[in-house]
C-alpha cells in the first residue's frame, strides 16, 4: 500500500468527503492545477494493470467554461506533444485538510475537443511514461556487455533513449549475458526481457519513477486490507469467474531454459504446484499443465529458478478471478494482498491479489478491482 497518515484507514471506511486534482506539467515544470471541487473536470478515471505493457492509463474531461483550455496550436498546453498530467484522489480530513494519493503520471496521447454550441469540453487521454520509452526505438545497435549488473543494464537502456527519469531499482542483484539489440527494437520491451529473466517486474510508479521489484509472492505476502460485510462494509458488488480456457494463463508447471552462453550448456529450472490441497495440484484431477519458457537473457541456474518460480506464482490462483466494486481507497496498490468476505457469494476471508484497479476522479463511482485468488 501507499504511505498514508495514521487516520486514513479509519476515514476511508466511513462516510467522508473525497478530493481530487489534476496537475499539468511541461518539462517537469508545474504549469497548472485543477481541483475537482472547482467543477472544471467533470469526468475521469485512472486504470493500472499489472499485465499490461503500459501499466497505467487514464482519461480526464475538463469543462472549458472560459474557453482558455482548448488548444488552438500543437504547442498549446493541452495538446498531445509531450505535456504530462498527474492525477490525484484523496480524502478530506475532519479539520478540512486534504490528503492526496498520486494515481499516475501520464503523458497526454490524445486531446478530444467537444463543442456542442452550448458548451465546450476537452477530454485528455494519457499513458504512463513507458510509452515514451517504447516509442524511442534504437537508431543504432545497442550492446550490453556480458556480466553487466541487471539494474545498470536497464538504467543504461532507458537513459540512452529517454534521459532524465528517476530510478528505484530495489537492490536486486543479477548479471546479464552479452546482449545486442537491433536498430528499430523497442527499448521498453528490451528492459522487460531483462527483468523477466530474474523474476522481477519493471514499471513506472504512480509518481513516474522507473521501478524494479521482485514479482509479489501472494502466498508469502501479508494481507494489507480487508473487505468485509458489517458496519464498515465498503463493498458495492462482487463477481466471481471460475473457468479454464486455452488462453487464461493457468498452468501448474513451469520449465525455464536459458540459451548456451560462451560454450557452456544451457541452464534449466522447473517449478510446479506440488501442494495436494491446491485445485491445480500437478498430480490431481487438474493434471499436469506445463509452460515452457526459453530466453537468451538467462545465464545462471539461479536466474532460471527465479524466473520459473515467479511465473508459477503469477499463474497459481488464476483458477478463480474475483471482480468487485468498492468505495475508493487510493492507498491500495497493484500486487497488494487483501481478504474479502461476502456471504451470498460464498466468500469467507478469501485472500486475493490486486492485478487491475480503476480509480474514478469523480465522487459518484466506486473503484473496480480485478484480482486472482491467492494460491493455497
Amino acid at each position: 500500500m501507499q504511505e498514508r497518515t495514521a487516520s486514513w484507514d479509519d476515514i476511508v471506511v466511513h462516510s467522508h468527503q473525497m478530493c481530487a486534482k489534476v496537475e499539468i506539467y511541461v518539462d517537469d515544470v508545474l504549469e497548472r492545477t485543477f481541483e475537482g471541487e472547482s467543477s472544471l473536470f467533470t469526468e475521469g478515471q485512472v486504470t493500472s494493470d499489472r499485465e499490461a505493457n503500459i501499466r497505467t492509463r487514464g482519461t480526464v474531461t475538463f469543462a472549458d467554461e472560459l474557453n482558455d483550455l482548448t488548444p488552438a496550436e500543437a504547442s498549446d498546453l493541452l495538446a498531445p506533444y509531450g505535456t504530462e498530467w498527474i492525477a490525484y484522489r484523496g480524502i478530506v480530513h475532519p479539520d478540512g485538510s486534504k490528503e492526496y494519493m498520486p494515481l499516475g503520471t501520464l503523458i497526454i496521447v490524445g486531446s478530444q475537443i467537444s463543442d456542442t454550441g452550448d458548451g465546450l469540453a476537452i477530454r485528455l487521454e494519457g499513458q504512463d511514461r513507458s510509452r515514451k520509452v517504447a516509442r524511442s526505438r534504437f537508431t543504432h545497435p545497442y550492446v550490453v556487455q556480458s556480466g553487466t549488473p541487471g539494474d545498470i543494464a536497464i538504467m543504461g537502456i532507458i537513459e540512452s533513449q529517454t534521459p532524465g527519469y528517476e530510478f528505484d531499482m530495489g537492490g536486486e542483484e543479477f548479471e546479464t549475458p552479452l546482449l545486442t539489440f537491433d536498430v528499430g527494437d523497442d527499448p521498453w520491451k528490451a528492459c522487460q526481457k531483462v527483468v523477466d529473466s530474474c523474476g522481477c517486474e519493471l514499471y513506472f510508479s504512480r509518481s513516474g519513477v522507473v521501478t524494479m521489484r521482485k514479482i509479489p509472492v501472494p502466498e508469502l505476502d501479508s494481507v494489507v486490507w480487508n473487505f468485509e460485510e458489517g458496519g464498515n462494509c465498503t463493498l458495492l458488488n462482487v463477481q466471481r469467474d471460475m473457468k479454464v480456457g486455452d488462453n487464461d494463463g493457468l498452468y501448474n508447471h513451469v520449465i525455464v531454459t536459458g540459451e548456451p552462453v560462451e560454450q557452456q550448456a544451457a541452464v534449466r529450472a522447473e517449478a510446479l504446484d506440488d501442494n495436494p490441497a491446491s485445485p491445480t495440484y500437478v498430480n490431481g484431477p487438474f493434471g499436469d499443465v506445463p509452460k515452457f519458457y526459453t530466453s537468451k537473457f538467462i545465464k545462471t541456474v539461479e536466474q532460471a529458478q527465479a524466473a520459473a518460480d515467479s511465473m508459477l506464482n503469477e499463474s497459481l490462483g488464476r483458477y478463480e478471478t474475483i471482480t468487485f466494486n468498492a468505495v475508493p481507497n487510493t492507498a491500495l496498490d497493484l500486487g497488494d494482498v487483501f481478504t474479502i468476505s461476502r456471504g451470498m457469494s460464498k466468500l469467507e476471508d478469501v485472500a486475493g491479489v490486486i492485478d487491475l484497479i480503476t480509480w474514478p476522479l469523480v465522487p459518484f463511482r466506486g473503484m473496480e478491482i480485478i484480482s486472482r485468488r491467492r494460491a493455497i
